[in-house]
């Protein structure tokens, strides 16, 4: 993510973020953030259905298949999912995704959480923000 959008991002939880151990990475002049590490069995599902394309509706939001990246930036935004799809879509422009395949992905992913940072994911991550965890609770049916 765009360091710019995620330093407006966070706001709500900046005291809880430990900016000592972001990883940034310059990309045609911009920095990027690190922000969420996640694994899939369907990478194009994954990322096209649900993170980039998915539409913030009654029945998804109260059912709660709102994909978890959405409901984490819908809480940072400290929106209602029926009000936030717009917003959220914008961040989600800021981001570049990067991908690798691996044999492991469950022992990849503990891995990731474990040596770095990413300050969006909550479960498994030994770093989380209480703090976005308690706004992920306020927010995470709320249409």
């Amino acid at each position: 993510m765009k360091e710019s959008t995620f330093n407006k991002l966070i706001q709500p939880i900046r005291s809880d973020v430990y900016f000592n151990l972001l990883t940034t990475q310059d990309f045609d002049g911009t920095t990027y953030v690190a922000i969420y590490f996640g694994k899939a069995k369907d990478l194009y599902d994954r990322l096209y259905n649900w993170h980039i394309n998915q539409k913030h509706s009654q029945a998804v939001v109260t059912s709660g298949y709102l994909s978890t990246l959405r409901q984490t930036i819908t809480a940072l935004l400290e929106m209602s999912a029926s009000k936030s799809e717009t917003a959220v879509n914008k961040v989600l422009d800021d981001c570049i995704i990067e991908w690798e395949e691996t044999e492991n992905p469950e022992a990849e992913e503990h891995t990731q959480l474990t040596e770095f940072y990413y300050p969006l994911n909550i479960q498994d991550n030994p770093k989380k923000s209480e703090k976005l965890t308690d706004l992920r609770s306020q927010y995470a049916k709320v249409w």
